[in-house]
């Protein structure tokens, strides 16, 4: 006898099925973020870059919103070696666009890969991620912006996420019905050799 499934909850993604099977009941339940991972709408996104001053950044960019019902849920891990500043910002004047390299989208579903609203910073937009290595940042500063949130990643800390470790704690909710500019900078606080990461992890979802 063949299953029959009965799937209820986010229509989206359901969170939920009822399997029958040889007259019994059988339940399967998914954690909404696992199920956004089935769907297709979950990403990553991972950079690298290596300094050697006080004061040179990493630093990604990336604009989203301008659909209305679309939400990017996301969480960030930093690493460094040495004492680094690590500060968000949203709606910045920032680095020069042509500066940028873009940092390739990747979903979390290989098997049925979907694609990302999150879009480059360019005067024609893709998806994608702009990272800006020591070099290409020194081309503009963040000024006249907003700061999400920052703090000092002290040297030899580990990976850190940006607020705390848990992502009911720690995950950034952006959208809206106008595409708004997001960075991620992470500031050398030492005159040493070091590499910094960054990894940005996120599901999409319609919005309420």
């Amino acid at each position: 006898m063949s299953d029959t499934e009965v799937l209820f909850g986010n229509p989206g993604g359901a969170q939920a099925s009822v399997k029958v099977h040889d007259k019994m009941l059988r339940t399967e339940n998914i954690e909404y973020t696992h199920a956004r991972i089935h769907d297709g709408h979950t990403f990553t996104a991972t950079y690298s870059n290596a300094v050697t001053n006080t004061n040179e950044k990493t630093a990604l960019q990336w604009l989203f919103g301008g659909t209305a019902d679309k939400e990017m849920h996301v969480t960030f891990d930093v690493e460094a070696l040495k004492n680094t500043t690590v500060t968000l910002y949203t709606a910045p004047v920032t680095f020069l666009n042509s500066n940028s390299s873009t940092v390739t989208i990747v979903s979390r579903n290989q098997a049925n890969p979907g694609t990302a609203n999150a879009k480059t910073y360019a005067t024609a937009p893709i998806v994608g991620i702009s990272a800006y290595n020591e070099g290409s940042a020194v081309a503009g500063t963040v000024t006249s912006t907003t700061v999400l949130d920052s703090f000092v990643l002290s040297g030899g800390e580990g990976p850190k996420s940006l607020g705390a470790q848990r992502r009911d704690a720690s995950e950034w909710i952006f959208g809206g019905t106008v595409a708004v500019l997001y960075s991620l900078v992470m500031n050398a606080e030492t005159d040493d050799d070091d590499t910094h990461y960054i990894r940005m992890d996120w599901y999409e979802q319609d919005s309420d």
